[in-house]
């Protein structure tokens, strides 16, 4: 069972249900803004300086950076 809530469908347990679009989407970001070349180099930064460095490599701002490591599960969101 699935519920919306504020035009998004979210499963009875409270996660959200991702659409075929979201996906392209969130598939689209993820390659543009850091390109698949740099995910071995990605799941390395483990640093605050690691991850500033390799944002100005990339020309992209940190938080970018810990987003990204944020939904690959690679760091807690509450880091």
């Amino acid at each position: 069972m699935s519920n919306f809530i504020a035009g998004r469908e979210y499963s009875g347990n409270g996660d959200r249900l991702e659409s075929q679009q979201e996906d392209e989407a969130n598939a689209w970001a993820k390659e543009f803004l850091i390109p698949s070349e740099y995910d071995v180099e990605l799941s390395t930064l483990r640093s605050r300086e690691d991850v500033i460095e390799f944002a100005e490599r990339l020309g992209i701002h940190a938080g970018i950076v810990v987003g990204r490591l944020q939904y690959d599960q690679v760091i807690d969101h509450n880091s």
